[in-house]
């Protein structure tokens, strides 16, 4: 799975593609929509199936292109089954719950982007003003 940290890495091997086929770098909003559907992958099997496509292709790939060279062939079980220490399981979810309660209190990162997109709506297309509006829950007229 492709984590929200990994997105500049998954950014840079977008624009390593459309660069290998001369092209401008893809705009964010076309970025984030590539990053969106192939997150269930592992980044490494996603670069390598950018690296396969654009080995044997002319033209740029389409989402479905890469969605189909990332998916396995075949699912094949290689070990005993594991057998799960249930106590373990509940202790470890319980850490991760306070970890991500840790790194959430008193954060509103949510919506400053919201914020400062509205401060200034001038500088920003309309299209970015409507997202910060219905953001904050602001009605669009």
């Amino acid at each position: 799975m492709i984590y929200e940290e990994d997105a500049q890495d998954f950014s840079d091997m977008l624009n390593a593609v459309w660069g290998s086929y001369g092209r401008n770098p893809p705009d964010k909003s076309t970025k984030r929509y590539w990053f969106d559907k192939l997150m269930k992958y592992p980044l490494g099997d996603v670069g390598k199936a950018f690296d396969r496509y654009v080995d044997s292709n002319r033209e740029l790939p389409q989402i479905m292109d890469i969605d189909k060279l990332c998916k396995p062939a075949h699912f094949a079980i290689t070990h005993e089954p594991v057998i799960i220490d249930y106590e373990k399981s509940k202790e470890n979810a319980s850490n991760v719950k306070k970890f991500i309660a840790s790194k959430m209190k008193g954060s509103n990162q949510s919506t400053e982007w919201a914020e400062k997109i509205l401060a200034n709506e001038q500088d920003y297309k309309p299209i970015a003003v409507s997202y910060a509006k219905q953001a904050l829950g602001i009605k669009d007229n």
